[in-house]
């Protein structure tokens, strides 16, 4: 806690600007050794099955452009963390998707049987690595983080690269390597697994929305353009499965702390950061209720946010939990009542719809996003459905459930 006195806030002095930012005992290295760039250089000329997993940090250090240039120069796959989705375009065939608890089976495959695997700036954090010791069983890894302490924290590294990401692939592409790995079978077989194994849900049961569908047609809607937040659970999983994303930033979502309520106010701040985009907050039922206030923000100040509610009645992710693992025990998940979420919009003065037919669910949303001011979009969608793929907690990445 810092106090500050009350005299401190209303004193009047001359404002000093800083040219740069001193922060005393904070000096990160943000170029990288070039003996360990040798290293890593020398192993994926070496490489018959290399990967790379692209983290937050791509994002953080604006590495995009430089990313997708060294993946294509050498032909190496990308798999993406959560919080480093938009790094690499989803739509590249070089992309695998998200690896880890929910990521897709060419992902996680990919982590498991390559013999080089390039971390650019992600933690190995517990739902991309639940079991550490069998995590890429059969690779090299080089680690690239402008945080030393996340290096070798949860998995060994042998090629440690303490470095700002943006300045280690500059260089990197600065590099001539002498032998050029091939990986055609490896680009052939990652080929395969994605085409054959998609994120996929059940389309035969026509009498319910199916959640996974709304988030494909907020993707065609937008055209795969917006800026899109979540709350966390169920909704953030697909979200992350099955939207679009193409550029860096683009998904704004509690990934670390996990912390319910963030969507919704996260979307509002993004509007104003950039009025001129369309950006979509999508919440659960339970996560809404935590900060739905801010409502009042959106009316007061005609923030042109389009928030979508995946409402199946519950706490989802806990209900889903509590459904595979603890005997279908469900503890404080499943909500027996819940405020009338257009009349709630509505109280706020914000336009407010809700949506429950599977037939007209194309025609009505898109309806919806065309309203030209804020909206609340309540979408009832099925009350049992899974997040699948799904890697049990402790187990390494090949043994997904729920893969077709």
């Amino acid at each position: 806690v810092v106090d500050i006195p009350k005299d401190m806030g209303i004193i009047q002095t001359d404002a000093v600007h800083p040219d740069t930012i001193d922060l005393p005992g904070y000096q990160p290295t943000y170029s990288p050794n070039p003996l360990q760039l040798e290293k890593l250089m020398q192993a994926l000329s070496a490489a018959n099955k290399p990967l790379i997993l692209a983290g937050a940090g791509v994002n953080h250090s604006r590495a995009t452009a430089e990313l997708l240039e060294f993946a294509e120069r050498y032909q190496i796959p990308i798999v993406n963390t959560l919080l480093g989705l938009g790094s690499f375009p989803q739509s590249h065939d070089l992309f695998l998707g998200m690896g880890g608890m929910h990521g897709s089976y060419a992902a996680n495959m990919a982590l498991t049987d390559c013999d080089l695997l390039i971390n650019f700036g992600s933690r190995f954090d517990d739902r991309l690595a639940s079991a550490p010791k069998e995590f890429a069983p059969k690779a090299t890894i080089a680690h690239i983080d402008i945080d030393p302490a996340e290096i070798g924290k949860i998995i060994e590294t042998q090629i440690p690269i303490v470095a700002d990401i943006n300045e280690t692939l500059t260089q990197l592409l600065q590099m001539e390597l002498p032998v050029y790995p091939d990986t055609s079978h490896w680009y052939k077989l990652n080929m395969t697994r994605k085409n054959r194994h998609p994120f996929n849900f059940d389309k035969t049961k026509k009498a319910e929305i199916k959640p996974q569908r709304v988030i494909e047609l907020i993707g065609e809607i937008t055209q795969g353009e917006a800026l899109v937040s979540t709350d966390v659970g169920q909704h953030q999983m697909w979200t992350a499965q099955f939207y679009p994303f193409q550029f860096d930033h683009q998904i704004i979502t509690s990934g670390g702390l996990g912390t319910m309520g963030f969507g919704f106010p996260a979307a509002v701040g993004a509007q104003l950061a950039f009025p001129d985009k369309t950006v979509v907050a999508i919440v659960g039922d339970g996560g809404f209720q935590m900060t739905n206030q801010e409502l009042a923000i959106l009316n007061d100040y005609q923030i042109n946010v389009k928030t979508v509610i995946i409402n199946n009645g519950s706490l989802g992710m806990v209900r889903q939990w509590q459904e595979k693992f603890h005997g279908e025990r469900y503890s404080h998940s499943i909500f027996t009542s819940q405020p009338d979420f257009v009349k709630l919009a509505e109280a706020y003065g914000v336009k407010g719809v809700r949506l429950t037919n599977p037939e007209t669910l194309e025609k009505d949303l898109r309806k919806a996003f065309s309203h030209p001011g804020p909206i609340v979009i309540d979408v009832h969608v099925a009350k049992d459905e899974l997040v699948l793929p799904m890697v049990p907690s402790g187990k390494p990445n090949h043994q997904m459930e729920g893969v077709e």
